[in-house]
């Protein structure tokens, strides 16, 4: 699962619409023509549609390669951090 933003963004009458902004995690941006070639999108918004909360844009955010570096610098982090409780405090000790 990629992480995803719901937000409300105004539509061409300037009502507020659902729209998803979903974060692709690659080393180059997508462009529309993968965007409008990749199935994950249709599939995502017609599963909200089906469930009756249907989005009516999804976008896809860039990121540039220090941003995808500091993503991962993060995620190294937080799994140190879990190591650490974990030696600390072992499995059955709430950390």
């Amino acid at each position: 699962m990629l992480p995803r933003l719901e937000t409300l963004k105004p539509d061409l009458g300037g009502d507020l619409s659902p729209t998803v902004v979903d974060f692709k995690v690659k080393d180059s941006p997508i462009t529309q023509a993968g965007a409008d070639s990749d199935p994950q999108a249709g599939l995502y918004l017609a599963g909200r549609w089906l469930e009756d909360y249907p989005a009516v844009e999804l976008c896809f955010a860039s990121r540039t390669r220090g941003q995808l570096r500091g993503v991962l610098a993060r995620f190294a982090l937080a799994a140190s951090q879990i190591a650490a409780c974990y030696e600390r405090y072992g499995p059955d000790q709430p950390w």
